[in-house]
């Protein structure tokens, strides 16, 4: 009767030990997912713009707290930290065209935040997709990609639109600033208090670095739990077995 029993409980305490594991690491998922500030990718908020840094950056104000964003995709003209043609264009498009309505902030590809600690986001001014105007009108030099974007195909189809119609830096008389400026590769430079990488490659390798660093400590999570509950399913079963033993 006792071993009868001694098996059940420990069928009990098996149960009960992969219940409590499978809480435990859909918890961390979830942590994992949550950024600083409540940002979570694949989410939208409504926002307040707060002001411009230049063609591709703004301060936006989201659930009380302000955040530096960096728009997802596109690389305007440098209007802060050097002074490029069409950059100052370029900045006077953003700011105005952020006046223009309600803004929506989206979050979309692998990370919330660039290596800088700036949100990346597509913003939505009422139902226009500010990357998208922006790229129309032909200030977006050149595109940055880090991984799959909802929205690329969209940019790219309005930077072809552009360079067809002349627009921005595409016109005949900046011919020669693109020829010398070609395709750029990685983020554009931010504003002087802080530099961006050029090199797209350089990029990719910080971004796959950064996803291995968080797969390994999931990883790492994980199999803390797994042990932690391991060894208190050991001293369970040690003390049981030992209690049987006195009562026999």
């Amino acid at each position: 009767m006792y071993k009868i029993l001694h098996n059940k409980i420990i069928v009990v305490v098996c149960f009960l030990f992969f219940i409590m594991l499978s809480t435990s690491y859909a918890h961390y998922e979830g942590d994992d997912k949550l950024a600083s500030g409540g940002i979570r990718l694949g989410e939208k908020y409504d926002a307040e713009f707060v002001k411009c840094v230049d063609g591709n950056t703004a301060h936006f104000k989201i659930n009380g707290q302000v955040f530096k964003t960096r728009f997802l995709y596109i690389d305007t003209p440098e209007n802060s930290n050097e002074i490029e043609p069409y950059g100052k264009e370029a900045s006077v498009f953003t700011c105005n065209f952020l006046k223009t309505g309600k803004i929506t902030i989206e979050t979309d590809g692998e990370s919330v935040y660039d290596q800088y600690g700036r949100l990346l986001a597509w913003v939505w001014v009422g139902d226009q997709l500010l990357q998208e105007e922006m790229t129309k009108a032909g200030f977006v030099e050149d595109f940055y990609d880090y991984g799959d974007y909802l929205y690329e195909d969209r940019i790219i189809s309005a930077m072809e639109d552009a360079r067809k119609l002349s627009k921005g830096i595409y016109s005949s008389d900046e011919s020669t600033f693109n020829k010398e400026n070609g395709a750029k590769s990685g983020p554009a430079s931010p504003s002087s208090e802080e530099k961006v990488s050029a090199s797209t490659d350089l990029a990719k390798e910080i971004s796959q670095i950064e996803k291995e660093v968080s797969e390994n400590t999931k990883s790492k999570g994980s199999s803390g739990h797994i042990i932690s509950w391991l060894i208190a399913l050991g001293f369970f079963v040690f003390f049981y077995k030992k209690r049987i033993k006195y009562r026999k």
